[in-house]
């Protein structure tokens, strides 16, 4: 079902002008991409992401997908890892350093105390190389 809600909402998207998502487009794309990277469906939002067609949606949207992605990558031990890191390492190249520091920092203000070191570490580099962009 989640699969289903985060293609739809990506097609839809695809036909819209530059950044112009409505409030609704970013919450459907939010929680239908987040609940696919639970449910294990990382290699399809993988292949969704990467898409030509959906660099736009990605770019301005794909930060989202921060904290689910962050989760599976500190656990190291989900079966869709390398999936996971993928679609992680596209969205560090692809989305604005200025929503990947907001992703961050939602990230943070939800994480465990003890795993904020760890997922503060996993972002530092990516954001220091993109901070000229800021």
């Amino acid at each position: 079902m989640a699969l289903e809600q985060f293609s739809d909402v990506v097609q839809r998207c695809e036909a819209l002008p530059n950044d112009s998502y409505t409030s609704d487009d970013h919450n459907l794309f939010t929680i239908a991409g987040r609940t696919c990277i639970e449910e294990g469906n990382s290699p399809q939002v993988l292949s969704i992401v990467l898409d030509e067609k959906n660099q736009n949606i990605v770019r301005s949207m794909g930060w989202n997908l921060l904290p689910p992605l962050i989760q599976v990558l500190l656990k190291k031990e989900d079966k869709n890892l390398p999936q996971c890191l993928s679609i992680f390492n596209h969205l560090l190249e692809t989305c604005r350093p200025k929503e990947l520091l907001i992703g961050l920092l939602e990230q943070l203000e939800h994480d465990d105390p003890d795993r904020i070191a760890e997922s503060l570490h996993l972002l530092l580099n990516p954001l220091q190389n993109g901070s000229q962009y800021l």
